[in-house]
């Protein structure tokens, strides 16, 4: 059990590369497209709103994280007339906030500009519906 948070991190790390590589990969073959095939990909947008005569339409999801945190403790004590010292670790929920954001600017409703950013967790559910862009891709 001693290799779990180190199994963990290798899992996340591995995981956060698949994720924002299929971004990479297939958020650019929407540009010049209609944005009801981005809509047909992501679902429908949370948000839209017009900036500067484009319109930008929005995919947001929030969550925490789901790993939990190593916590380490020490105790002195006496057992008898014998001193000792005993550390002991628990793992504690980590509510640190995780969110992902997709951001699509329209000209005229064609696909002009793409944005994204956020975490691996949360942006997973948009990049396992972009991946049937990427059939067929070399």
């Amino acid at each position: 059990m001693k290799y779990t948070p180190v199994l963990l991190l290798g899992l996340l790390l591995t995981a956060c590369a698949t994720s924002f590589d299929t971004f990479d990969r297939a958020l650019p073959k929407l540009k010049g497209q209609n944005i009801k095939v981005a809509i047909n990909y992501l679902g429908i947008p949370d948000q839209e709103y017009v900036v500067a005569g484009k319109k930008v339409y929005v995919w947001s999801t929030t969550g925490t994280n789901p790993f939990p945190t190593a916590v380490t403790t020490t105790t002195d004590g006496t057992a008898g007339n014998k001193p000792f010292k005993a550390t002991s670790t628990t793992y504690a929920y980590d509510p640190t906030p995780l969110g992902c954001k997709v951001k699509i600017a329209t000209d005229n409703e064609i696909v002009t500009n793409i944005e994204y950013d956020g975490n691996n967790g949360p942006c997973f559910k948009y990049s396992e519906r972009l991946k049937p862009l990427l059939d067929g891709a070399s």
